[in-house]
């Protein structure tokens, strides 16, 4: 089974190869691996989830929770992701991408069309 050290330099790992592939990488990016606490929090994740999501909170980026019930989608799910996947091409509205935009952290969106069984929650 692998430690926590094993998966915080497993996420270095995965940073080093995306700033390799021209990915701009901040080190702050890099430096939260050193925190083991913090990977604590993060280990039942993907080695590259991880490192996506240390990307985006190394740039400060608005961050999200999305949830789906496997009512508003085949299977059920909750992903982080950034302000860039709320689009047309994901079956968002103008009105719902400019109000899930607008969240402040903490608050949450309720899809107008699945109601609980789809939210977005702003986590930063």
């Amino acid at each position: 089974m692998n430690t926590v050290e094993d998966f915080a330099n497993d996420v270095f790992k995965e940073l080093t190869e995306m700033k390799k592939l021209g990915i701009n990488v901040p080190k702050k990016a890099f430096e939260r691996t050193k925190d083991l606490a913090e990977m604590a929090e993060y280990d039942n994740m993907k080695v590259s989830d991880c490192a996506d999501l240390l990307l985006n909170l190394g740039w400060k980026m608005k961050l999200f929770t999305a949830f789906w019930s496997p009512k508003a989608f085949v299977i059920g799910r909750t992903e982080t992701v950034n302000k860039y996947y709320f689009s047309e091409d994901n079956a968002y509205t103008k009105e719902d991408i400019e109000a899930i935009n607008n969240l402040e952290i903490d608050e949450k969106w309720i899809c107008p069309d699945y109601g609980e069984d789809h939210t977005v929650t702003r986590t930063q």
